[in-house]
């Protein structure tokens, strides 16, 4: 096992047969180098970073590490609620309370009574859903494909099948489990609670109070939080991103901001990583930061990494991961 600095990558690849990417870009280059390398695993969700057609076209496997049943999606959903509350009571504010001696400011909001708008129902939004509803929150939500009657999850097409080889992880992956968690959200939303982008978001945006973006990043989805978007929101709305920084187009949120159009940023993912802490939207008064540690808990990370270990023993005994993920077009 090599553990390696990102700017290692290069020459420590070369001898990999697993490689296990945290935040580490691995494209052509990466790739052309790694000779005996059999399968790519993000420790995480996000493949953003990971040239997955160069992969293919190597034979490389790639897969992922599944948000709903690792802890993952639940630690990014509490996440996401600890931003949306450090909005709400102006985070900065009171801190600088403290350090000025002053008592009893600034007022805060409460998510009590507001409406929240979560965009995407995956599995981040399907734990986020319940925990707003229990803090009184009256929420809705927009995806991008119209909502069904059908309580199956998107996820269960990446798991193995009932005749698939025994894993630590078979009592974990179980339909009942991915369709409860699913159900449980569904049943919060009332159906004109459930909306769809292109038909919804300019009503959907109006409505909130504060908006928990939990969508993956796609070219299909990269910017979807633009100007259109900002511009219908609720005049001094809550804005929180725990999925990625590339969802956010970077001039409509600091305009946004200028203009207390949005009233409160919680940012947990960037546009560029290490964040330039000079960005002025970095620095402005009401944006609360978090260095992309969401999903980094101890309840995430200990059940991220026995899914990480078991994949590996399955590559070794020849066997397909339990979740791959192919270019498109392949």
């Amino acid at each position: 096992v090599v553990n390696c600095a990102r700017e290692e990558t290069l020459e420590a690849i070369k001898n990999a047969d697993v490689a296990i990417p945290l935040m580490t870009h691995l494209g052509r280059r990466e790739l052309a180098e790694a000779s005996r390398l059999k399968l790519i695993l993000q420790f995480g969700v996000g493949l953003e970073r990971v040239d997955i057609s160069a992969a293919t076209e190597r034979g490389v496997w790639v897969s992922n590490v599944p948000s709903q049943f690792t802890g993952n999606a639940r630690s990014c959903a509490e996440h996401a609620m600890y931003l949306a509350l450090a909005c709400l009571r102006d985070g900065r504010a009171m801190e600088d309370a403290v350090r000025q001696g002053r008592v009893g400011q600034p007022a805060g909001r409460t998510l009590f009574g507001r409406t929240a708008l979560v965009l995407g129902f995956g599995g981040i939004a399907q734990e986020l859903i319940p925990r707003l509803h229990a803090f009184g929150a009256e929420v809705i939500c927009l995806r991008r494909g119209e909502w069904s009657d059908s309580s199956e999850n998107a996820a269960e097409s990446s798991l193995p099948s009932a005749s698939a080889p025994s894993s630590l992880f078979h009592h974990a992956l179980s339909l009942s489990s991915l369709r409860r968690t699913e159900a449980l959200a569904r049943s919060l939303l009332s159906e004109d609670a459930r909306g769809v982008w292109g038909r919804d978001m300019r009503l959907f945006a109006g409505r909130a109070d504060v908006v928990f973006v939990a969508v993956a990043e796609t070219p299909a989805t990269r910017g979807l939080v633009d100007r259109s978007f900002v511009q219908a929101l609720k005049p001094g709305a809550v804005l929180v991103n725990v999925s990625r920084g590339g969802l956010l187009d970077r001039l409509a949120i600091a305009e946004g901001l200028e203009s207390s159009q949005i009233g409160g940023l919680g940012l947990d993912v960037f546009w560029e990583e290490p964040l330039n802490v000079e960005d002025p939207v970095a620095a402005h008064p009401r944006t609360i930061l978090t260095p992309h540690v969401a999903g980094v808990t101890d309840h995430s990370y200990t059940t991220m990494a026995a899914y990480v270990a078991d994949q590996v023993l399955r590559c070794r005994s020849g066997l397909e991961p339990l979740r791959t993920v192919v270019a498109s077009g392949s």
